[in-house]
């Protein structure tokens, strides 16, 4: 598939299957259901969206982007490289494994309000780096990482001790 564009709109959609994907150019899904205000925690929600996206064996890819989305799970373990990877507002889901991951261009994570863990620990190497507004992350594996060309790392839940050997990381890469 050259490209898969899923766009404003189709907040009823709440799944797509394209497991049998080894290769794709670009992969574009932006759904957003309806947003509550939730007056005992004082945050925001979201009810519908895209829930459930399989990608199965899916290797390389150009373009991902995913906004707005209410997703329970999502393995992209199998994914070994990446041009652009943009994962943004989604609200549900905790976990985010790109365990496969060796290289990218791009990686931005930002504004998933429940993402607490996310496993980049064979990515050796990004052009660009981006890690904001995470609010629940709290654990990072980047073990693999050498080279990072730019980086932003600001409003995520990691610890002193994470941030910091994150940080440690990401600046000392490329030389």
């Amino acid at each position: 598939v050259d490209q898969f564009y899923v766009g404003w709109g189709h907040w009823q959609l709440t799944s797509v299957d394209l497991s049998s994907l080894a290769s794709a150019g670009y992969i574009q899904i932006e759904t957003e259901g309806d947003w509550y205000w939730d007056e005992d925690t004082g945050e925001e929600y979201l009810v519908g969206g895209l829930e459930s996206l399989e990608l199965g064996s899916l290797e390389s890819l150009n373009y991902l982007e995913l906004r707005y989305s209410s997703l329970s799970e999502l393995d992209l373990s199998g994914l070994t490289e990446i041009g652009d990877l943009y994962f943004q507002y989604d609200t549900n889901l905790q976990q985010l494994d790109l365990s496969g991951l060796q290289s990218a261009d791009r990686i931005d994570l930002y504004g998933n309000s429940a993402l607490e863990e996310v496993d980049l620990s064979s990515l050796s190497s990004a052009d660009g780096f981006y890690l904001r507004e995470n609010g629940s992350l709290s654990a990072i594996s980047v073990d693999s990482l050498e080279c990072v060309d730019d980086y932003e790392v600001s409003g995520n839940d990691l610890d002193e001790d994470a941030y910091y050997d994150l940080l440690s990381t990401l600046s000392s890469s490329c030389e």
